[in-house]
């Protein structure tokens, strides 16, 4: 890609973040919800977040230009964008108040477009990361419009990767639906604001990509002219010996000119920003830039007549350098990353582009190598990856041995350290939950020491901050920071707070026995993994205390299923046990059964705060849970009722159309999330049924909740009512003599559903038996086996029958219910 292409991207970034800017500035003054925010459901951009997008834009447009007026408007904007962005940011850090947001636009901060139940937003404000986002990019702008000099552009694409990656990871979460990334902070970033920002940082590296390309392509066409002169002189000069006499003279200058050019080369070289090295066939170092020695370490005297081999950094295997002398003995350039050693003993990691350069007889004579740092590069690849690997491992596991770990290893490479703990509180102590130390170092792993012992851990949870030392030896202040420097020689030591919600839950500690080993920037960069360890401590201590309040339910439960079978045992020996059973029972297990329903409904609505993805899953398992064991203990209820000749049975004449009607209006929902179509033929129902409705109404939703439960997605269901003759009166448990001629209605509900066997019909309507089979629409549905008996043993009180039918497994089944139309009252 050549210089004009990345000027073209840069300009295309430029102005597609000036056009989001604009486009929210003028959906806020035009009171449009669908310009300031992309989906009507997110949050929307502030209005002084989108004035600063315009000034950002404008700078890249502007950087592109290469006008006289270029920079400088391009420095304006960066400027005032530094100016508004710093402080906004300091507002967040520092008690100050500079009102920046009212500035220019003032807005009310109300949540005007969403939902009251919604929580609200300070949508006219400029949010934390916002801020800190603008800074970078600024900076980075202000840096590539102030200088060209090559010593800048690493800073400037640091700042414009930091910004890059923060729009980046607040844009996945609202792609991958994750909160945590978008909504983790006080005050939100809007989706369209994490898109200008990835838009802002793409254009700003492209900039430095393309000022790059631009230094290497000038470089490699001075040394292709420069070869082709020397050819062409070569050429010429072999024609001239011919007339030495005649050519003697223009000889003479032309080799003069061939001199300038030469020092030209040489100058060109000597500017260039990337190493260049020249050394002939065996290796030998011949010529090196200015930029050789900046890179290594080594001086132009140091490094000619030495190998390339001074930087051997041994990271390299003898395969790896026997194939880059295979590639360019044969001719060809080789390119790749190499790990070397400075000449002061540190490692770097760089881009090497190796080319042969042959002589008069077409034979290789020298090489010559191209080499840039990309050890910042490199790094930032080695964060990204490890922040992401550990994100992956807190989305997936809540089990310390395995978190731990892998947290461990992210901070390596973060922080380099000799030791890390974790500490948390555990009642009147803290405790080292995690520990990993080097050699020589003790692992105070499961460690306890009680609070308010004047430890530095406990100052840093008390003051909600970070505690740096450089030199415990002149710094140390606490008990625990004399006894880790006297005994096992720790030299400097980092402490962060681990914080949710402004609590802090722990402390994360490392350990260094080199003096300085820490700094300001460690702490900027374990910032990116303290967060995510907090969310998991809290999420672990969350976990916990719903296991435990899960297996006190379950003691509990357990605890009454027994006292159910006592009392069952009991109603077989005398009736009172029974009545004692259904008044003490229906308040012992409804009343901390609807208490659990109302908890986890309360959890789930989020109205006492947010819960994450994963504790709002268990706090609706809480629930339907709760509900399930609610319709099983209604269920055992009423059939003890029956058992007991304790139910309430009032018969009363109602509409037959409109209470079947009501059942499939309920159950519909049910049926449309399955796809499921539903018919319904009621033309040839009786007008008048008595029965009791409540229990009427109970039957048909048991019929229909089976249906539903059973049937395939996409299937059909058919509920039929019609008037019909009582020529099976003699089933029914009422007189048939007192039954007229068509004074039978009957209810048939049909599916397409998982079928019965044959030889489970006989045991369908026993209690607490589930028939088995291995149909997946079986093993999704719940039950306990008591709908079905006690749907029959409604129909029997009302004096009816109920029948089912099913030609086999896969093909359906029917269920059949005929009642007498009338009733006499029950007194």
């Amino acid at each position: 890609m050549n210089r004009p292409d990345y000027k073209r991207i840069t300009t295309g970034c430029g102005l597609a973040v000036a056009a989001i800017g604009a486009i929210v500035i003028a959906g806020w003054f035009l009171g449009s919800r669908e310009l300031t925010a992309i989906h009507a459901d997110y949050i929307p951009m502030a209005p002084n977040t989108a004035l600063l997008f315009v000034l950002v834009g404008s700078g890249l447009v502007s950087l592109e230009r290469e006008r006289r007026w270029s920079d400088w408007s391009a420095r304006l904007a960066a400027s005032l964008v530094i100016t508004v962005a710093f402080l906004r940011f300091l507002e967040f850090t520092t008690p100050f108040q500079f009102n920046v947001d009212n500035w220019i636009f003032h807005f009310p901060t109300e949540n005007r477009w969403v939902a009251p139940e919604t929580p609200l937003f300070p949508i006219g404000r400029m949010g934390f990361f916002s801020a800190l986002n603008f800074v970078c990019a600024a900076t980075a702008l202000l840096m590539l419009a102030s200088s060209a000099e090559r010593t800048r552009q690493p800073w400037a694409a640091a700042f414009a990767i930091i910004t890059l990656f923060i729009g980046s990871a607040f844009a996945l979460g609202y792609v991958y639906g994750s909160p945590l990334l978008y909504g983790g902070t006080t005050i939100p970033m809007a989706l369209n604001t994490a898109v200008a920002f990835v838009l802002s940082g793409l254009g700003l590296l492209t900039v430095i990509s393309g000022r790059e390309v631009a230094e290497r392509k000038r470089a490699r066409e001075t040394l292709q002219q420069a070869h082709d002169e020397l050819e062409q002189r070569v050429h010429e000069r072999t024609e001239a010996l011919a007339v030495v006499n005649e050519a003697l003279r223009a000889e003479i200058a032309e080799c003069q000119q061939a001199d300038e050019r030469i020092r030209l080369l040489a100058a060109a070289l000597e500017a260039a920003a990337n190493g260049i090295v020249i050394a002939d066939r065996e290796g030998t170092i011949v010529w090196v830039n200015p930029a050789y020695t900046r890179l290594t370490g080594y001086s132009a005297e140091e490094a000619i007549g030495q190998n390339p081999r001074i930087l051997k950094s041994g990271k390299h295997d003898q395969a790896f350098y026997r194939q880059l002398w295979e590639t360019i003995l044969a001719g060809q350039v080789w390119h790749g990353e190499t790990i070397n050693r400075r000449k002061d003993g540190s490692l770097y990691t760089e881009d090497q582009t190796i080319a042969p350069v042959r002589d008069e007889r077409g034979e290789i004579s020298h090489f010559i190598a191209i080499k840039q740092d990309i050890t910042t590069q490199k790094r930032a690849e080695e964060i990204h990856k490890a922040v992401y690997q550990l994100g992956t491992i807190l989305e997936r596991s809540l089990q310390h041995e395995e978190v731990y770990p892998a947290f461990a290893a992210a901070v390596k490479i973060l922080v380099p350290y000799d030791r890390i703990c974790v500490v948390v509180p555990k009642g009147e102590s803290l405790v080292a939950v995690m520990a990993i130390a080097n050699p020589g170092m003790s692992n105070c792993q499961g460690c306890m020491w009680p609070q308010r012992a004047n430890t530095a851990i406990e100052w840093v949870m008390v003051h909600r901050t970070y505690r740096l030392v450089r030199d415990l030896a002149k710094e140390q202040a606490f008990a625990d920071e004399a006894f880790v420097a006297r005994e096992e020689g720790v030299r400097s030591t980092l402490l962060l707070p681990l914080l949710i919600g402004g609590e802090a839950l722990g402390v994360l500690v490392v350990d260094s026995r080199r003096p300085g080993a820490f700094s300001e920037e460690h702490v900027d960069l374990l910032s990116l993994v303290t967060e995510q360890l907090a969310l998991f401590l809290q999420n672990s201590r969350l976990y916990a205390e719903v296991t435990r309040h899960t297996r006190e339910l379950e003691d509990r439960v357990q605890e009454r299923t027994q006292e159910l079978e006592s009392s069952n045992r009991q109603l077989e020996a005398a009736s009172r046990y029974k009545s004692e059973f259904l008044s003490n029972m229906s308040h012992e297990f409804r009343t901390p059964l609807n208490s659990i329903i109302g908890f986890s409904e309360i959890l789930g609505d989020q109205t006492f705060g947010p819960l994450t993805e994963k504790q709002a899953r268990y706090a609706q398992n809480v629930l339907s849970s709760g509900r399930h064991l609610l319709s099983l203990i209604n269920d055992l209820l009423d059939l003890a009722k029956i058992e007991a000749g304790k139910i309430v049975f009032r018969p009363e004449p109602f509409e037959c159309r409109e209470a079947v009607h009501a059942a499939v209006t309920e159950i519909r929902p049910q049926a449309d999330r399955q796809y499921l179509d539903l018919d319904l033929q009621v033309d040839e129902a009786p007008p008048t049924l008595t029965a009791d409705p409540v229990r009427f109404k109970q039957i048909l939703l048991n019929l229909l909740s089976n249906a539903v439960k059973f049937t395939p997605d996409g299937g059909r269901i058919t509920v039929a009512v019609r008037r019909v003759s009582s020529v099976d009166r003699e089933a029914l448990s009422v007189d048939p003599q007192s039954l007229h001629p068509e004074d039978l209605v009957e209810i048939v509900v049909a599916d397409t559903g998982i079928g019965i066997k044959p030889d489970d019909l006989s045991r369908l309507f026993q209690e607490f038996v589930r028939l088995e089979t291995n149909t997946s629409a079986v093993q999704r549905a719940t039950g306990t086996g008591l709908g079905l008996a006690l749907t029959k043993r409604l129909v029997e009180l009302h004096g009816g029958t109920i029948a089912a039918a099913s030609e086999g497994e896969g093909r359906g089944s029917t269920f059949t219910v005929r009642l007498p139309l009338s009733l006499p009252p029950i007194g």
